[in-house]
């Protein structure tokens, strides 16, 4: 009964924004800023072709550039806040590999994502952070829902899509420095530049950022330490107005401390509860260090009756862990584990599209991957002289196979039926190396359909509804080498899209309904090689996620912006091997999230601005445990800006958490009573300075 009557209230509220068409028609001329234009004029790429953001049947948030400027939006974290029905904890590996939320679907276990990033259209590695690579950035769409019809596997919870600013034939640069809390600094630059004229372009940009952290380990050394790099080229070569070329080679990296956590008995305790002592990993640091190259090869040819796309790509990332391995359990010892992994993927995508200025428009593809993970780990006590206590090694090789279609149909001028197909085939072979030989073989093979339908009720107002199906692999433990098997979800959704006086009112709402099966999550176990406690994964039994979610952007007058999200979730166990569980909400399950915030844009001069920006962030109750012990309360995080703008420059000054709310990030169930907790980031400051031209 909640969620039907937060439904009705949100379409109330949806209602009403059309009789703000008429209050505000005297400003209907006034040019939008920032991110309100219309929203039939936002192009989108979600569907793997371009298309106006009020017709696709998904609910999709759009970010572009002036809205990434003004939020300052650099990770994840940072355009999740202002997403309905998207959260992001990125306690593990001290936020290296942030886990990302969408609508209750997310990587709580296994060693694959539930949602896929793409830049410019093409896979970025598994894992990555992408935490100081928001960085010359045209605009990001975030994408809700499984996309398995399309994406394939990994897409259970949605996608990710990162556009970057293209080369030109303008000769363009800018550049970016900031320092704040934690001792943090980072630089960043990008140059842009024709070589031929409207033949051939090229474009460099990077960063590099250093911070000092939030927390120590209790014996005065810093725990989540910062330092990283990303760097990206891009040379595009047009031979024919028919024919495009574009090579994309990036390299990014990290060396950072590892923020291991700290031991609670409870929810509710914060680090500095206990004296801010990290008690983990005392006498050894903890560290993760990461190495990506990227390297990709897209290719467009407009064929007349199509356009064909070829996309081919070679990826390797290198990453050492040492974490603490008995997580402070074992008095009088010390352990610490070196994990070691090295992946490498070759992969090729080609695909052929209709036009899609035709009434019948389709889509066809196929996909091939190849790929190897080596992996290691080796436990070491360090306090009573033990020293190496053992460890294990394995090689993974995986073979992705995938083919998939899709069609729309325009019934009528207003009425359009959409279909997609994809069949996938993921093989993996582990090899195990040490403590015994064995060898492990795991095939998935999974048909995801989606079916949609669109009614443009007017110009302004569009209404859709949808079926699709999503899954993520199966696949064997890198540590523990045990198996775990394959997670699959159902979506039902409806939902509707609105934007009125060239989308200086917009308001979107979606309800939707999750069947969800063998849901992955990460469970702590001790090795059967070395007795230490290690996570592997386990499967749950099925689920059902229900929800509705509700954004609101209103331009009252020119330069003043007025937005709201809205986020309830309802999640219960409906199967599973424990039936003391069923009926149990599932881990990581956050009830209710509201997002409201202002900003002005006021003109102190000709070509000068004075920008003031506050939101307010609200998270409700968060579970983090199946049996629904281990409960976060709710927080609200107040964050602040203020900048002055010229024409090709800004300053700014910025702060996050004003308040100082205590809270945590994640929390990890090791026993009942007994938790491995890491904490939610402090109040903090920056400043940050641009340049543009």
């Amino acid at each position: 009964m909640k969620a039907r009557g937060l439904a009705g209230a949100a379409w109330a509220v949806l209602a009403l924004t059309q009789h703000t068409q008429a209050a505000a028609q005297d400003d209907a001329q006034a040019q939008p800023v920032g991110q309100e234009v219309d929203d039939s004029a936002i192009v989108v790429t979600a569907r793997l072709r371009e298309e106006s953001l009020l017709d696709v049947p998904e609910a999709i948030t759009v970010f572009n550039e002036q809205a990434i400027d003004d939020a300052e939006i650099d990770e994840v974290a940072d355009f999740a806040q202002l997403t309905p029905g998207v959260n992001v904890q990125q306690g593990f590996q001290g936020g290296d590999r942030p886990i990302i939320v969408f609508r209750g679907v997310g990587q709580i276990g296994g060693t694959a994502p539930s949602v896929v990033v793409l830049s410019d259209g093409v896979y970025l590695p598994a894992g990555d952070p992408l935490r100081n690579q928001l960085f010359d950035i045209e605009r990001i769409e975030v994408i809700k829902g499984p996309q398995g019809a399309l994406y394939g596997r990994d897409t259970i919870g949605g996608v990710i899509n990162i556009i970057t600013k293209s080369p030109s034939n303008d000769l363009e640069f800018g550049g970016r420095a900031t320092y704040g809390a934690g001792n943090e600094y980072s630089v960043g630059g990008a140059i842009g530049t024709p070589i031929i004229a409207d033949e051939l372009f090229v474009r460099f940009s990077g960063s590099y950022l250093k911070s000092d952290g939030f927390f120590d380990n209790g014996l005065g050394d810093d725990q989540d330490t910062r330092e990283e790099y990303f760097a990206r080229g891009r040379l595009l070569w047009r031979p024919s107005s028919a024919v495009d070329v574009d090579l994309r080679v990036s390299a990014n990296g990290y060396d950072n401390g590892y923020n291991s956590g700290f031991i609670t008995a409870d929810a509710r305790t914060y680090v500095d509860d206990i004296g801010g002592a990290l008690n983990v990993v005392d006498l050894a640091d903890g560290f993760n260090k990461r190495d990506v190259i990227d390297a990709a090869l897209k290719v467009t040819a407009d064929l007349d009756f199509a356009t064909l796309t070829s996309i081919s790509q070679y990826v390797t990332s290198d990453q050492t862990l040492r974490q603490d391995a008995d997580f402070g359990f074992t008095p009088g010892l010390q352990i610490a584990r070196t994990s070691v992994s090295d992946y490498r993927a070759l992969s090729q995508e080609v695909r052929l599209a209709s036009p899609s200025d035709q009434a019948f428009r389709w889509l066809a593809g196929a996909f091939y991957e190849d790929n190897e993970v080596e992996f290691s780990t080796a436990d070491v006590e360090i306090l009573a002289g033990l020293g190496n206590l053992g460890g294990s090694s394995n090689i993974t090789n995986g073979e992705r196979i995938g083919v998939f279609g899709q069609l729309d149909i325009d019934v009528t001028d207003r009425l359009t039926l959409g279909a997609a197909l994809r069949f996938d085939r993921d093989e993996q072979v582990q090899n195990v190396l040490t403590p015994a030989i064995a060898t492990n073989r795991q095939t998935t093979e999974q048909t995801s359909p989606k079916i949609s339908l669109t009614y443009e009720i007017s110009d302004d107002v569009t209404a859709y509804a949808s079926y699709g199906e999503g899954f993520r692999s199966g696949g064997f433990d890198a540590a523990s080498a045990l198996p775990f098997g394959a997670e699959t979800l159902k979506s039902y959704e409806v939902g509707l899209k609105s934007a009125f006086l060239n989308g200086r009112v917009r308001a979107e709402i979606a309800a939707y309904h999750i069947e969800y099966s063998n849901q992955q999550v990460s469970v702590l176990i001790t090795d059967p090689n070395t007795g230490n406690l290690i996570t592997t994964t386990d499967n749950l039994g099925k689920s059902e996620n229900r929800g509705v979610e509700l954004s609101l952007a209103v331009q009252p007058t020119k330069g003043f912006d007025v937005f709201a999200t809205f986020d309830y979730l309802d999640t219960k166990i409906v199967d599973d091997p424990n039936p003391a569980l069923v009926g149990n909400q599932t881990p990581f399950r956050t009830e209710l999230v509201v997002n409201a915030g202002a900003q002005y844009r006021w003109p102190l001069s000709d070509g000068l601005n004075l920008v003031l920006r506050s939101e307010y962030y609200l998270q409700g109750a968060q579970t983090w445990n199946k049996a629904n012990t281990l409960v976060q309360p709710s927080y609200g995080l107040l964050s602040a800006r203020a900048a002055l703008e010229g024409d090709f420059w800004s300053l700014a000054v910025s702060g996050e958490n004003i308040l100082d709310e205590e809270f945590n990030d994640q929390i990890f169930e090791v026993a009942p009573g007994l938790n491995f907790t890491y904490p939610g980031l402090p109040a903090r400051w920056r400043l940050t300075a641009t340049v543009k031209y």
